[in-house]
């Protein structure tokens, strides 16, 4: 088995990243073409055969499809991988119900996801109307910026965007179904934005205008489009879409507009009025609710009677902190917890000499080094015995509420 410390990175056993290994609409269209796709059932509104979407449903369960190289890299990793996988199902309310594995030449992870909707709510990709808006809900360059992420040339800064992006969840599709004059709605994933956008206008039996200027893209994945970096997904993306394209297009635009994303946004098509009603969605609260852990903006001194610290090694964009940090608060809600208070250590940034400047304001840099000796990790609450330094017991997002509840007690006794 190999060493986790040597072990390659993920990225070189694979040929390609998230949503850009997916097959190109013609190469798939041209598979499927003389299979029976329809299964003409009354009441299936969206098959194979309709080549649509159904959005506005709430997630119930999911499955989980896992492919990985066994022995090229440690069963830990495949674990962490598995592990990050249902913390953001179970963020979406959507735990994984089983699913299948197989050992294969390079790492595959994959969720299929079920849910359940009213019939009149769910948001189809091929009802927009004439008239309609476009709204996209994320920029577009994920597939550049893991392209340059291969290649070794993503910016920290730029590695934290295409997180934070790809693992913010799409949960304003339940919302947007409840407005009227919401029409359509798709996510942009593989295919990239063109060929997304020509799949709702096919269905509708519309053109669509995208005025490229206004789209968003992330800066530094325009910056990294300049200087010919792409995938090579976005060009199987513009061969399946070109003959449907009119208008003039540089190299580097046509790049970013079949650029295919994972975890992209969302699309929707709405009424003008319902343009306003349909971004407050995506301008929702951030991924710290009110009166979390990590709403804590600056970390200061305990107080003098404080027995146990709840420090939560926290970051934004971490999987883990979404499933933990609701739990500890609606535990801290319903008991008073004497002699111990809680704290979120930003990891955020990735700035480690920040992290461990608000754990020596804790009292605890010394500690947290022992911890994270060679690399700072999140998703975990320590709860740490004020005059000592020493760690009690920690904390994980497996543990029921509970669970928690009782570890807490615990550490103060």
């Amino acid at each position: 088995m190999p060493d986790h410390h040597t072990e390659p990175r993920l990225t070189s056993l694979a040929h390609g990243g998230g949503c850009g290994c997916k097959l190109a609409p013609n190469v798939l269209a041209d598979i499927l073409s003389e299979m029976p796709l329809s299964l003409g059932h009354s009441d299936l509104i969206v098959d194979a055969g309709k080549s649509d979407d159904a959005m506005g449903a709430k997630p119930i369960f999911c499955l989980a499809i896992v492919g990985m190289p066994i022995g090229k890299i440690a069963n830990e990793t495949i674990r962490a991988i598995l592990a990050g996988g249902r913390s953001v199902a179970e963020a979406a309310g959507a735990p994984i119900a089983g699913g299948h594995s197989i050992d294969s030449a390079e790492p595959i992870y994959g969720l299929v996801a079920l849910g359940m909707g009213h019939p009149d709510k769910l948001l189809l990709n091929s009802n927009a109307q004439a008239g309609d808006v476009l709204i996209l809900g994320k920029p577009l360059g994920i597939g550049i910026y893991s392209a340059a992420l291969k290649q070794e040339l993503l910016s920290p800064a730029e590695y934290d965007e295409m997180v934070a992006s790809t693992t913010r969840l799409n949960t304003p599709g339940t919302e947007l179904s409840e407005i009227s004059d919401v029409h359509a709605a798709t996510d942009v994933t593989g295919f990239g934005l063109l060929g997304h956008a020509s799949e709702m206008a096919r269905g509708a039996g519309l053109q669509i205008v995208i005025e490229k200027n206004k789209v968003p893209v992330f800066e530094g994945a325009r910056h990294h489009a300049q200087s010919g970096i792409k995938t090579g997904a976005s060009g199987r993306n513009w061969d399946s879409v070109s003959h449907m394209v009119t208008g003039q297009m540089s190299a580097m635009e046509t790049d970013l507009l079949c650029d295919p994303q994972t975890s992209g946004g969302l699309l929707v098509s709405c009424s003008p009025e319902a343009a306003h009603s349909g971004l407050e969605n995506f301008r929702g609260p951030s991924v710290a609710a009110s009166g979390s852990l990590a709403d804590v903006k600056e970390i200061t001194a305990p107080a003098e009677d404080t027995k146990v610290l709840a420090v939560l090694s926290y970051a934004s964009w971490c999987g883990s902190c979404k499933v933990l940090d609701p739990k500890v608060e609606t535990v801290r809600a319903s008991n008073p917890f004497d002699g111990a208070e809680f704290f979120a250590l930003d990891y955020s940034s990735r700035d480690d000499s920040a992290y461990f400047a608000d754990a020596e304001t804790l009292g605890i840099a010394g500690t947290m080094r022992e911890i994270f000796p060679d690399k700072i990790k999140t998703g975990q609450l320590y709860l740490i015995d004020r005059s000592s330094g020493d760690v009690i017991s920690t904390v994980t997002k497996s543990m029921s509420e509970a669970e928690i509840a009782a570890a807490i007690e615990a550490a103060l006794s």
